[in-house]
C-alpha cells in the first residue's frame, strides 16, 4: 500500500502566529482512516504495534500502539494519547532512537503506561520522525519552520492546528483498541500544547496531563471543566504561571525538562479507572 508521510514544500516566508481561537477553530476534513498494522512485537509484559493511518487525503502518519500483554479484553482498558515534545519524534516514548534502545526526557512513558494497564498511542507530529525527510538531523528544525510557514501561506492554517487535528485522528485509532469512554491524553514540552488542544476540542478525552507546558495558558483554561494536571519541574526554563483554575492541579517536582511518571500514572488512575 503506497503512502506519503510528508509533503514536498518550497522555502516559504516566516509563519504568522495565530490566536488560540484561530488554532482551536480549525476543522480538518474527514477522510477514510485506512488503518494498517505495520509490525507487532511481543515483550514480557506488553505488546507494541506500529500502525499507519491517514490524516488527510494523500497524507499518512505512523504511530506506536502499546498495550498490556496479559489482558484478555484490551477494549475494556483505558487509553492514553501520548504527544511527544521536541526531538526525534515518537520513538523515544517507546525507548528507541534510530532503532536502538534509548532513555531521555519522555522516560518511556508510552511503554510504562502500558505496563501499568493502559493502551497508549504515540504518533509522530508533523515534521518529526517518519513525517520528516530529514529525521534525527540538525536540518529537521529548518524543515519544521519551512513546513509551518508553508501551511500558513498556502492553506491559511497553523502547524499547531494541524497537529491538534492529527491528535484527534489518533484518538479515532485508539478507540479501536481501548475503552472509548475512558480516554486521556498527555504531552511533554511543546507536545503538551498539542495535548491541551485536543483535550479542549475532543469530547472523548476525559482528562489530560501536561508536563513542562510552554504554550499559551488559555489552552489550559479552556480544558475546563475536564480535570488537568500541569507538571512543573522546578528547574524548567519556562514556568506556566498563569495555568490556574479549579479544574487544574499544579504538580511541582525536582526536574528540568521531563515528566514525573508516578504522578502521571496516579492522575490517570484517579480519573480513568
Amino acid at each position: 500500500m503506497k503512502r506519503t508521510y510528508f509533503p514536498s514544500i518550497p522555502p516559504p516566508p516566516p509563519a504568522v502566529r495565530l490566536s488560540v481561537s484561530d488554532v482551536l477553530g480549525y476543522k480538518a476534513p474527514r477522510v477514510p482512516l485506512r488503518l494498517e498494522r505495520l509490525e507487532r512485537k511481543v515483550f514480557k509484559d506488553y505488546v507494541r504495534e506500529k500502525v499507519a493511518y491517514d490524516v488527510e487525503r494523500g497524507l499518512s502518519v505512523t504511530a506506536w500502539v502499546c498495550m498490556p500483554r496479559n489482558k484478555a479484553r484490551k477494549s475494556e482498558l483505558p487509553g492514553v494519547l501520548c504527544c511527544h515534545g521536541d526531538g526525534p519524534g515518537k520513538d523515544p516514548l517507546v525507548g528507541l532512537l534510530n532503532g536502538e534502545p534509548c532513555l531521555e526526557y519522555h522516560k518511556l512513558v508510552a511503554v510504562r503506561l502500558a505496563q501499568h494497564g493502559y493502551v497508549t498511542i504515540t504518533p509522530d507530529r508533523r515534521g518529526y520522525g517518519d513525517r520528516s525527510p530529514v529525521p534525527y538531523s540538525t536540518s529537521s528544525d529548518r524543515y519544521r519552520a519551512n513546513l509551518a510557514a508553508y501551511y500558513q501561506r498556502d492553506r491559511q492554517v497553523s502547524l499547531l492546528a494541524l497537529d491538534i487535528a492529527d491528535a484527534a485522528r489518533a484518538i479515532d485509532v485508539l478507540t479501536q483498541y481501548a475503552d472509548a469512554d475512558r480516554l486521556g491524553c498527555m504531552g511533554v514540552y511543546d507536545g503538551a500544547t498539542v495535548a491541551a488542544g485536543v483535550a479542549v476540542k475532543d469530547e472523548r478525552i476525559k482528562t489530560a496531563c501536561l508536563a513542562c507546558f510552554i504554550g499559551d495558558a488559555e489552552y489550559c483554561r479552556r480544558i475546563a471543566p475536564k480535570p488537568v494536571q500541569v507538571q512543573i519541574p522546578h528547574a524548567a526554563p519556562q514556568q506556566p504561571r498563569d495555568c490556574r483554575g479549579k479544574h487544574i492541579q499544579r504538580h511541582a517536582f525536582d526536574g528540568v525538562i521531563e515528566l514525573d511518571f508516578p504522578a502521571l500514572a496516579a492522575w490517570m488512575d484517579g480519573h480513568l479507572s
